[in-house]
C-alpha cells in the first residue's frame, strides 16, 4: 500500500504542469525593473527557467507573446512579449489576486493608491479603461484602471503602446 501511494505521488509530481508551479501566486511589480520576477531585456531561455515551459503562445499578436495562466484556458496570469528574442513587455492578464507593487499598491485597490505611492503618474484614456503611466529611463510602468480600481500592471519598453 505504501509503495502504491509513493508511486502515485511520483506520477502526479512528474505530470504536474511547470507553469502552475512557477508562476508567482502573488507576483510583485518593481517599477522600471520587473513584474512577476520577469525583467525587461531577459531572454526567452531566462523566462522559461524562471516561469517554466507551461505557457500558451498568442497566435494573433504582432510580437511573440507567451501567456502563463494559473489554470489552463482561464484569464488570470501573466503575459510576456518578446521583440528580437528579448522581453519587450510583461503584463498581468485580467486581475490576478494578490498581485502588488513593492510599494504596497495592490490590484483591486482604488486607483488613488497608485498616485499616493508613485509621483509623476500620467493618466491616459484607453477606451473603456485608463492607464496610469510612469515613464522612466528605458522602461514604462503602467497601472491599468477599470471603474476607478486597479485592474492590472505592465512593464514595457517606452516604444510599446500603452493601451492594449
Amino acid at each position: 500500500m505504501k509503495r502504491a501511494l509513493i508511486a502515485v505521488l511520483v506520477v502526479v509530481a512528474v505530470a504536474a504542469p511547470s507553469a502552475v508551479a512557477k508562476l508567482p501566486l502573488h507576483g510583485t511589480l518593481v517599477a522600471g525593473r520587473s513584474l512577476g520576477g520577469v525583467a525587461l531585456g531577459a531572454t526567452a531561455a531566462r523566462v522559461r527557467s524562471s516561469l517554466g515551459r507551461g505557457f500558451g503562445v498568442c497566435d494573433g499578436c504582432a510580437e511573440t507573446t507567451w501567456y502563463y495562466n494559473y489554470v489552463k484556458f482561464s484569464q488570470p496570469g501573466l503575459a510576456v512579449q518578446f521583440r528580437s528574442g528579448r522581453v519587450d513587455a510583461v503584463y498581468t492578464l485580467w486581475q490576478p489576486q494578490g498581485w502588488r507593487s513593492d510599494r504596497g499598491v495592490r490590484l483591486g485597490q482604488p486607483a488613488t493608491t497608485a498616485f499616493t505611492a508613485y509621483h509623476g503618474l500620467v493618466s491616459r484614456a484607453c477606451g473603456g479603461y485608463s492607464a496610469l503611466v510612469l515613464s522612466g529611463r528605458g522602461a514604462t510602468t503602467i497601472f491599468y484602471v477599470v471603474d476607478d480600481k486597479l485592474w492590472g500592471f505592465a512593464l514595457q519598453r517606452p516604444q510599446v503602446g500603452v493601451c492594449r
